[in-house]
């Protein structure tokens, strides 16, 4: 009798505490849990130059470099920044677009891949686009960029970039 009590117990208290969490997640606003991710390579210059990963919260901007055939990246960059930052990302609407965008024009072991992970209290998303120019991207490298100095900005592609070659 003694033990189905404790199990009872604590079956509702484990219960109790789950609700706490998610109701108080659900007070806070949507921002409160963004982290995005975005990291880029270059096929030609990956052994190289390896692969280098931006990472945004809520609060902070770092990137990381991670070398050829390593594991755990090297920070080179880290930084605050003002908070209307994130729902300036929000607004771009990277929600609404596709999950993989490959551009027939470039070989699939030629040009950039670029790796967008983007989670809120509300969703999850995740992108991957071989050598693609897609506006709500290029938008959302501009406001990563305007917190970066020189040496570390994205060079993402531009409009001009070739994209319309067909597969057959």
């Amino acid at each position: 009798m003694k033990y189905s009590t404790f199990l009872i117990f604590l079956i509702y208290s484990t219960f109790s505490f789950g609700q706490n969490d998610s109701t108080s997640v659900q007070s806070n606003t949507s921002y409160s849990k963004f982290t995005l991710t975005f990291s880029t390579f270059n096929h030609a210059y990956w052994i190289l130059n390896g692969t280098t990963t931006y990472k945004l919260t809520n609060t902070s901007i770092e990137v990381t470099n991670t070398s050829f055939g390593d594991k755990k990246g090297k920070v080179i960059f880290r930084k605050t920044f003002r908070d209307s930052l994130v729902s300036d990302i929000n607004n771009i609407g990277l929600d609404s677009i596709e999950d993989f965008y490959f551009n027939y024009c470039v070989m699939v072991t030629s040009g950039n891949e670029y790796f967008i992970s983007f989670k809120t209290a509300k969703m999850t998303k995740k992108v991957d686009l071989h050598h693609y120019y897609l506006k709500q991207v290029a938008d959302m490298v501009n406001i990563i960029n305007s917190q970066l100095p020189d040496k570390h900005k994205i060079h993402y592609l531009t409009r001009n970039t070739k994209q319309d070659c067909k597969l057959w």
